[in-house]
């Protein structure tokens, strides 16, 4: 095969002039970059990142707040004198509506990414590790008054 110096060969010996080569990156990036710049989508997806860290700290403060919540009952019980065994029910009940809370929060967000196709931004594992490590932390502190 003979080629010109104006011409490239790229995948499967196709020959292409250089100068359309050229032209055709340029207005691709051309393209690609005003497309970006009207319809923002660089930008839409770095919001909706930033929106769902907020999202899931406020669910964060949440948990805290809920376990904050039940040591003060915990210790407050104690204070004025309820049996141990009155103590334990309330425990077990906001231990039980923890989980359930755990629970649909689980599934409420995979049902969410599942449906929308999405991958998360976050560690979901992660997540809930911390939810029970807040709520152990302060159930914790309940127990030892």
């Amino acid at each position: 095969m003979c080629y010109n110096k104006h011409t490239a060969v790229f995948i499967y010996g196709v020959k292409m002039h250089t100068l359309s080569v050229i032209f055709g990156m340029l207005i691709g990036y051309l393209i690609y970059h005003s497309l970006s710049y009207f319809l923002n989508v660089g930008d839409a997806s770095k919001w909706f990142k930033r929106n769902e860290a907020a999202i899931l700290k406020i669910l964060l403060v949440c948990v805290e707040s809920a376990a904050f919540i039940q040591s003060a009952k915990v210790k407050q019980m104690k204070i004025l004198g309820y049996n141990e065994e009155s103590i334990k029910l309330y425990t077990d009940l906001d231990k039980q509506n923890f989980d359930l809370w755990k629970k649909t929060l689980a599934e409420t967000l995979s049902h969410y990414y599942i449906e929308s196709g999405r991958k998360p931004h976050y560690d979901f594992n992660k997540l809930l590790a911390h939810t029970e490590e807040i709520w152990r932390k302060y159930e914790a502190e309940a127990k030892n008054g």
